[in-house]
């Protein structure tokens, strides 16, 4: 009785602890709270862009990279907007055109 008694009470403790460590670090700036909130500032930009016709790319370091979304948004003659996972938005001035 002792014995899962004791297993009990660590669980309960190892549960605590870990509940406490993913809420500091996902959500109230520990090491995974830059990467959400990049990533909700992307969403959000992307949910902004009212374009009737539009091309939004996302991706790692290959679309970060190797993909140029200036060229591409004058060869297709409308608005490209290039997401990359691993960088920070940039400022950027969306005009309505069509």
């Amino acid at each position: 009785m002792w014995k899962s008694l004791k297993l009990t009470s660590w669980i309960a403790v190892a549960a605590i602890a870990w509940t406490i460590g993913y809420i500091y670090n996902a959500r109230y700036g520990g090491e995974l709270s830059w990467l959400r909130m990049m990533y909700e500032d992307k969403i959000a930009l992307a949910e902004k862009v009212e374009a009737p016709r539009r091309l939004l790319i996302t991706g790692g370091s290959g679309a970060h990279y190797r993909i140029n979304s200036e060229l591409m948004e004058q060869k297709l003659g409308i608005l490209v907007l290039n997401l990359p996972e691993d960088r920070e938005i940039p400022k950027l001035d969306f005009r309505n055109e069509q």
